[in-house]
Order: C-alpha cells, then sequence, then structure tokens
C-alpha cells in the first residue's frame, strides 16, 4: 500500500511539473501534496473512480444500445424511423 501511495505522489508531482501552470501555483500545489500526501492520495482515487464509473455507464449504453439493435429490427425501431 505505501508502494500505491508513493507512486501517486509520484505521479501527482511529475503532473504538476509538467502542467500548464504558472510556476507559483505548480509550487503552492508541490507544497500542499508534500504536506498532506493522504489528502492527495484520496483525491486521485476518488477521480479514478468517478472516471471508471463514467466509462463503465458509456459502455453499458452502448451494450444495450446494440442489443436493442439486434433484438428490434430497423423498421421496429423508433428512433431510426423518425430520423429516416
Amino acid at each position: 500500500m505505501l508502494k500505491f501511495i508513493a507512486g501517486l505522489v509520484c505521479g501527482a508531482g511529475v503532473g504538476l511539473l509538467i502542467a500548464p501552470a504558472s510556476g507559483e501555483d505548480t509550487r503552492r500545489r508541490l507544497a500542499q501534496a508534500a504536506r498532506n500526501p493522504e489528502e492527495l492520495a484520496r483525491e486521485a482515487v476518488t477521480n479514478i473512480r468517478e472516471k471508471a464509473g463514467d466509462m463503465g455507464a458509456d459502455l453499458g449504453r452502448e451494450a444495450a444500445q446494440k442489443a436493442v439493435d439486434q433484438v428490434m429490427p430497423e423498421k421496429l425501431n423508433p428512433e431510426q424511423r423518425r430520423s429516416g
């Protein structure tokens, strides 16, 4: 677990260094991360969870639409009938 947190902190640090921000802003963010690495790790995990949830929802919608398209012939699909 320690290696995971260290990796998050290092990755965030590198991200901050290469991100387009002013030097002062970057130094402030790095100092904040150094003072409270646990908070930085929590924020990173939260962001990852949100992105993974969004990706899962998108994949679910696509799979559902493909299933509907396979079950319903084009002539019966109301969305395609309206646009055509």
